[in-house]
C-alpha cells in the first residue's frame, strides 16, 4: 500500500480495504477461524483416545509376549519404553502422512470455503512452513500421549504372565476405566440436563457445542468394551445361522 500524489494505491492483500464492508471480512474471518479450530481441537481430542484405545488393546493383547520379556529379565522401565517407542514410529509415519496430505488438501478445502462464501474471496494458503511443524509435533505429541498409560500397564506385567494362556487375560474394563467414563459420562449428562431444563440456547454456543461432546466421546471410548460383546451378538446373530462355510 502506497500514497501517490494524494491517490492511494491497495496491492496484495492490502485490497480488502477497497470493499464497502471491511467489517464483513472481519466477520468471515472469525468463523473461519472458529471452524478449523473447532475441528481441529476435536480431531486433536478423538485421535489421543484412538491411540489410546488402540495401544491399550495391543498391550492387553500381548500380555504373555511381555511376560517373556520380564521373564527374560526385562525390567519394567525398559517395556514401558518399548510401547512408548512403538508409539513414536506410529506417531512420526502418521504426521508424516498427515502433513504431505494436508499440503494437497489444504488448496482445495480453502477454494471451497471461499466458494461457499466462509471466506472472503482474497482468502487463500500461505507459503509458511510453520503450520507444518505445528501439525508434525502435534500429532507425535498426540500418539505419546495416547500410549502413556499403556506403556505404564505393559511395564507392570508380571513375569507370571508368561505361563498364562492368552484367553486368561485381564478384564478390559478396569476400575479406572469404570471411574474416568462413569464421571465423564455423568458429567455430560448433568450438564447437559441443566443446560436443557435453563438456557437451551447456550447448547448453541461454539464453546458448549465443542466441550460438551469432548465428554461424551471421553465417556464412549473408556465405556466402550461395555458394549463390544453384545453389539457383536447381535450383529452375527444372523450370519451365524446361515448354513455352510459361509454362516
Amino acid at each position: 500500500m502506497r500514497d501517490v500524489a494524494g491517490v492511494r494505491v491497495l496491492t496484495g492483500g492490502d485490497r480488502r480495504y477497497a470493499d464497502a464492508g471491511p467489517e464483513r471480512d472481519r466477520a468471515a474471518l472469525t468463523a473461519v477461524n472458529a471452524l478449523f479450530g473447532t475441528a481441529g481441537g476435536v480431531s486433536a481430542f478423538v485421535s489421543v483416545f484412538v491411540v489410546a484405545s488402540t495401544f491399550a488393546l495391543a498391550v492387553d493383547r500381548r500380555r504373555r509376549e511381555f511376560g517373556l520379556l520380564r521373564a527374560a529379565g526385562a525390567t519394567p522401565g525398559q517395556v514401558g519404553r518399548m510401547v512408548c517407542g512403538e508409539a513414536l514410529l506410529v506417531g512420526v509415519l502418521g504426521s508424516a502422512a498427515g502433513c504431505a496430505l494436508g499440503g494437497y488438501a489444504a488448496p482445495r478445502l480453502t477454494a471451497w470455503v471461499v466458494d461457499v462464501e466462509l471466506a472472503p474471496g482474497w482468502f487463500t494458503v500461505g507459503d509458511a512452513a510453520w503450520p507444518y511443524h505445528a501439525a508434525f509435533w502435534t500429532g507425535l505429541l498426540v500418539a505419546l500421549c495416547g500410549a502413556v498409560a499403556a506403556s505404564w500397564r505393559a511395564g507392570r506385567t508380571s513375569p507370571l504372565r508368561a505361563l498364562r494362556e492368552a484367553s486368561a487375560d485381564g478384564r478390559a474394563m478396569t476400575p479406572g476405566r469404570w471411574l474416568w467414563g462413569g464421571g465423564l459420562l455423568l458429567t455430560a449428562m448433568v450438564t447437559l440436563a441443566a443446560a436443557l431444563l435453563g438456557d437451551p440456547g447456550d447448547l448453541l454456543h461454539r464453546k458448549t457445542y465443542v466441550s460438551r461432546p469432548m465428554l461424551l466421546i471421553g465417556a464412549a471410548a473408556l465405556l466402550a468394551p461395555l458394549v463390544v460383546r453384545p453389539l457383536t451378538r447381535l450383529l452375527t446373530w444372523l450370519p451365524a445361522r446361515l448354513p455352510g462355510a459361509v454362516g
